[in-house]
C-alpha cells in the first residue's frame, strides 16, 4: 500500500456546499421507522431540496443525496474544530473506502428534510458511520452505512486514529443503524458492455484534488437506463482519480441490479458501484409524485414560480 492513489477515493474532507442551512429542532426521544432513537449527541443539520437540486420529475438526484451526507459529516468534523483545516495541518485525512446507501423515498422539490450523522465504531485505522435523511414529520428518507480510512499522507498509507481525534468523536458514538448492509468489498462481474470514456473535469475535483465520491455515481448513473428506478447504491473506491485521468465505464446488468465499474481502460479500477432497482418502484413513484404535486399546488397558491 505505497499509494494512496492506488488504494482509496481521497474525498473525505470536502468544503461542504451550503443549502440553507439551520439547526435541526432537537428531539430527545424518537424512536423512528428503523428502531433507532434519535438522540441530541446526533449530529444533524436542516435544509430544503432546492431547485438545483432536482431532476426532471422534481425529485432529489442521487448524487445530491450523497452530496447531502457528504456535507453532514464535514459540518460535524468542521464544529469539532478536527475538519479541513486541521486535518491538513496535520497532513492527515479521513478517505471513504465503501459506503452503501438505501432510498426508502427520494425527497422532492422544497421538501424540509434533517440530515443526521453518527459514528458508531472505531477499529484500528477504521472509522465506521451512519447516515440519515427524514423529512418534517420523522418519515426515513433515506439510510446509509459507511466505511471510512483514517490516512497518513506524507507517508501515504492507513494509521491509527490519533486519540484527540477518536476523543472529539467518542462522545458522538450511536447505534449501528439495524438491517442487512452488504459487504465493503465488492466483487468485478465477467463481461459487460464498454460505455464511452469519461474524462474527469475540473468540476469532478474537491479539496484533496482527487475525485469527489459523489462524482463517481454521477457518471455510473449516465450508464443506466432512464427507467431503471435506482432505491440503492453499493460503493467501493480502489483507486482516486485525478484531473485528467480517463474513466472508462463497462456496465453489466444482472437482475434488479447494474454494475458499473469505472476503470483506467486496462487492469486498474477506480471504482464500483453497485445500482440497485427498487422493488417499490411504482408505489416510490407515486408517493414521490403526490408530494411534488402538493408542493406545486402550495407554491401556486403563494406566488410561488
Amino acid at each position: 500500500m505505497n499509494d494512496v492513489h492506488e488504494v482509496f477515493s481521497l474525498s473525505g474532507i470536502c468544503v461542504p456546499s451550503l443549502k440553507n442551512l439551520s439547526p435541526c429542532v432537537t428531539i430527545t426521544t424518537i424512536i423512528t421507522d428503523t428502531g433507532i432513537e434519535r438522540r441530541d449527541s446526533m449530529y444533524q443539520f436542516e435544509s430544503r431540496v432546492r431547485y438545483s437540486e432536482v431532476d426532471s420529475e422534481r425529485h432529489l438526484t442521487l448524487p445530491a443525496v450523497m452530496d447531502y451526507l457528504q456535507d453532514c459529516c464535514t459540518f460535524q468534523s468542521e464544529d469539532m474544530n478536527i475538519g479541513v483545516e486541521y486535518l491538513a495541518e496535520q497532513k492527515q485525512a479521513w478517505v471513504l473506502s465503501s459506503w452503501e446507501i438505501k432510498i426508502r423515498r427520494y425527497p422532492v422539490m422544497g421538501e424540509k428534510i434533517c440530515v443526521e450523522t453518527w459514528p458508531y465504531a472505531f477499529k484500528g485505522f477504521y472509522g465506521y458511520r451512519n447516515f440519515r435523511i427524514t423529512n418534517g414529520q420523522g418519515e426515513e428518507l433515506v439510510l446509509a452505512n459507511s466505511v471510512w480510512v483514517y490516512m497518513d499522507m506524507e507517508r501515504m498509507r492507513p494509521m491509527r486514529i490519533p486519540e484527540k481525534v477518536a476523543d472529539a468523536y467518542r462522545p458522538e458514538i450511536g447505534e449501528e443503524l439495524p438491517g442487512e448492509w452488504g459487504a465493503r468489498k465488492l466483487s468485478v462481474p465477467e463481461g459487460g458492455t464498454e460505455m464511452p470514456p469519461v474524462p474527469v473535469a475540473g468540476f469532478f475535483i474537491d479539496t484533496n484534488h482527487h475525485m469527489n465520491n459523489g462524482k463517481y455515481i454521477l457518471v455510473a448513473k449516465e450508464s443506466v437506463p432512464e427507467d431503471f428506478a435506482i432505491g440503492g447504491v453499493r460503493a467501493e473506491y480502489r483507486r482516486a482519480a485525478m484531473l485528467g485521468d480517463v474513466l472508462y465505464p463497462v456496465v453489466a446488468v444482472a437482475e434488479e441490479k447494474i454494475t458499473v465499474v469505472l476503470t483506467d481502460g486496462g487492469d486498474q479500477i477506480y471504482a464500483i458501484e453497485e445500482l440497485m432497482e427498487n422493488e417499490d418502484r411504482d408505489e416510490i413513484r407515486r408517493i414521490s409524485e403526490v408530494k411534488s404535486d402538493q408542493k406545486s399546488r402550495i407554491w401556486s397558491l403563494s406566488g410561488g414560480a
